[in-house]
């Protein structure tokens, strides 16, 4: 009885958490070759599993950490890596996002749309101005096996965005696992920190094995680049994951883009698919209009750690 009254009671919005927290996310099958790109694939995307042995993987610094998890250098077979450890094994609650399943969708969407476009003979063309979810669909569609039709409507389209290659985008090599012990074995300096953010604690449990995504290693650009250059070099990244389908959080650490270049935290967008994709936050990001943002003073989940604030992004 007590089970009927809270299903009865539960909120459209508790509901719709509840539903997109248990979606699948991760594809046992190694990440070697293509991607299924059919639609059903990019409905329910799932992250390939990443093909090294994580007992050859040699752990170095631990580079930043944040509410989502750490990230540490790695190297394996002699080439280095970023290692993103995960804090949560399970759904932490019910409105709150899962990093790890939030990430894993977005790179799996993200690889076979790059794919897409890499393979395709001729132009991916897209509704230049999304605004609804509708709009993020049907862009989305377009890059699927079967989403020939909707490139044709799009091609006819005045002003449709045109794709012949999509903009760097941070490689992916796939899901893990890793141990605590394994993490706490480290000499000090290299082990999980245990810190408060956003009034939660985010630590390792004793005895568990934890999700992590392994991603390429990215060096920080020359110190100083210029705010043009970051925006030449971020805008066009903004740009496409808004018109692909992809929404960004509320808050984001925007000062890597300076250090990198490149778009670094995956968890900072949201696909069409997650609870917390939305209509007002589906708009178009700037490159330019920065104030700094009070994110507690804590490191972020990137190749580089952080510094004690972030900057905010205007939205037009």
């Amino acid at each position: 009885m007590a089970t009927t009254r809270h299903v009865l009671s539960e909120s459209p919005f508790l509901k719709r958490c509840r539903e997109a927290n248990s979606l699948p996310f991760l594809d046992e099958q190694p990440m070697v070759g293509s991607p299924d790109r059919s639609w059903r694939r990019f409905r329910r995307p799932l992250l390939r599993k990443c093909p090294f042995d994580v007992a050859e993987i040699e752990f170095g610094d631990i580079l930043g950490y944040g509410v989502d998890g750490a990230v540490w250098r790695v190297s394996f077979r002699g080439r280095d890596f970023a290692l993103k450890v995960f804090w949560d094994n399970t759904v932490p609650g019910r409105t709150r996002y899962y990093a790890i399943q939030r990430e894993c969708h977005n790179v799996a969407l993200l690889q076979m749309i790059q794919l897409a476009v890499e393979e395709s003979n001729e132009p991916i063309y897209l509704k230049p101005d999304p605004k609804t979810i509708q709009d993020a669909v049907a862009n989305l569609q377009a890059f699927c096996n079967e989403g020939g039709r909707r490139r044709q409507s799009f091609k006819d389209m005045p002003g449709a965005a045109r794709y012949t290659s999509t903009p760097r985008l941070r490689q992916c090599f796939g899901w893990t696992k890793v141990n605590e012990s394994r993490l706490f074995a480290l000499p000090w300096g290299r082990r999980p920190p245990c810190h408060t953010v956003r009034n939660q604690l985010r630590a390792l449990q004793p005895n568990e094995n934890y999700f992590a995504i392994v991603y390429e290693f990215v060096p920080e650009s020359a110190a100083g680049t210029a705010l043009a250059t970051a925006a030449a070099d971020i805008q066009p990244q903004l740009d496409f994951f808004w018109r692909v389908g992809f929404c960004f959080a509320p808050v984001m650490r925007t000062e890597e883009w300076h250090r990198f270049g490149l778009f670094m935290d995956m968890s900072d967008l949201v696909c069409p698919w997650s609870a917390g994709w939305s209509d007002r936050m589906y708009r178009r990001f700037v490159v330019g209009d920065y104030s700094v943002v009070d994110i507690d003073g804590i490191d972020s989940d990137d190749d580089g750690g952080g510094g004690d604030g972030g900057d905010s992004l205007s939205m037009t």
